[in-house]
């Protein structure tokens, strides 16, 4: 197992060699798989000996290591972590439910904030209203007939004490 993940690992190293013209260093590589450089570097120079130094290959030849892959992978079952399309599409409509009905909770608790908030404000401005109410009817009743009289002449409220209501 050690082997074929050393093989692994040299094989993406040289891979991404080639690819990235040379940048990709073996000391990235050997510390992925937590081995010596050095180790490394002689499995990576046995391998390319194996294939005899052919780095490229050409078009033929790739589609013949894909089609004996293919094979290769064919006789081993799938793995049971990835979902169907029917299971993906089950889970999305069952999340879109979930977000509808969560879209509807908070439509509801702004409704009810709403609400909450005009009875409160209505609450509020009712007070407020009574409490003028109030205070007027507290300065009508202290008013007589002839101090409107006097608020209706040309006498001034500085001449005067009395509280007066001015049309």
């Amino acid at each position: 197992e050690y082997f074929r993940t050393k093989i692994i690992v040299v094989a993406l190293a040289v891979s991404s060699k080639v690819l990235y013209d040379g940048r990709q260093n073996l000391t990235r590589w050997a510390h992925i798989i937590n081995v010596e450089t050095k180790g490394l570097a002689k499995v990576e120079r046995d391998f390319i000996r194996e294939i005899n130094y052919r780095l490229c290959i050409d078009l033929h030849e790739y589609k013949k290591w894909i089609c004996c892959a293919k094979h290769l992978l064919q006789g081993l079952p799938k793995p049971e972590t990835s979902p169907t399309y029917a299971e993906r599409h089950q889970q999305r409509q069952q999340f879109a439910v979930l977000y509808e009905k969560q879209l509807q909770i908070i439509k509801d608790n702004q409704k009810e904030l709403l609400t909450n908030a005009n009875i409160s404000n209505i609450n509020t401005l009712s007070k407020n209203t009574n409490n003028n109410q109030t205070s007027i009817g507290s300065q009508s009743t202290m008013l007589s007939p002839v101090d409107d009289d006097k608020s209706s002449s040309t006498s001034t409220d500085e001449d005067d004490n009395t509280p007066t209501l001015k049309h």
